[in-house]
């Protein structure tokens, strides 16, 4: 006898209806990493923030549909951000096995032509001594710095009656999307001018 789906049987239009389940749960504990030996919890509403933070990122990092980021790092908060991230964004997201040599990380690269890196900084140093490929990278330690960032606004219709613009949109907060840093990838060997 099949199960009933949630959604009534229809299933999922995309992977990125995952992300709004997670707003949905908002505060309820999403997953449990280790730290030594202390334990972490994550909440959905927490990942659902990463994800979208990191596709902002993305988009400000000038990464567009259709290219592809390499995600290399242990399955975490952070790995879970960069895949989601990147469903929302639309790139595609090419995991790597942690346990992975630099070596198959290189030959992937070189197969795969990726727009960004991002992984654990230990994988990425790894990678960055064993090779002089210069891509641009995102450690997973600097994903906190995400929920900092502003968020990046859609364009609006306006509802005053003026035009902005041929399709008569225009971006919300100039303000504050002005005083918005611009990504700069950055690469091995340079330093993060954060």
């Amino acid at each position: 006898m099949e199960e009933q789906q949630e959604d009534g049987g229809r299933g999922r239009p995309h992977l990125a209806s995952f992300v709004q389940d997670f707003r949905r749960y908002g505060s309820q504990i999403a997953i449990v990493s280790r730290l030594g030996l202390r334990k972490q919890s994550s909440t959905y509403g927490h990942l659902a923030d990463l994800a979208s933070g990191f596709a902002a990122e993305l988009n400000r990092g000038g990464i567009q549909k259709g290219d592809r980021v390499l995600i290399w790092g242990a399955n975490n908060e952070e790995w879970i951000a960069a895949f989601f991230g990147c469903v929302l964004r639309g790139v595609v997201a090419v995991p790597l096995d942690v346990t992975g040599a630099a070596s198959f990380t290189q030959r992937v690269i070189k197969e795969v032509a990726p727009k960004l890196i991002t992984g654990s900084h230990d994988l990425l140093r790894e990678l960055k001594e064993s090779t002089e490929l210069g891509l641009p990278h995102f450690a997973f330690e600097d994903f906190p710095a995400l929920l900092q960032r502003p968020p990046l606004e859609a364009p609006r219709r306006r509802t005053d009656g003026r035009r902005s613009g041929p399709d008569h949109f225009h971006v919300g907060n100039y303000r504050r999307t002005k005083r918005c840093r611009p990504y700069t990838p950055q690469h091995p060997g340079q330093s993060a001018a954060h």
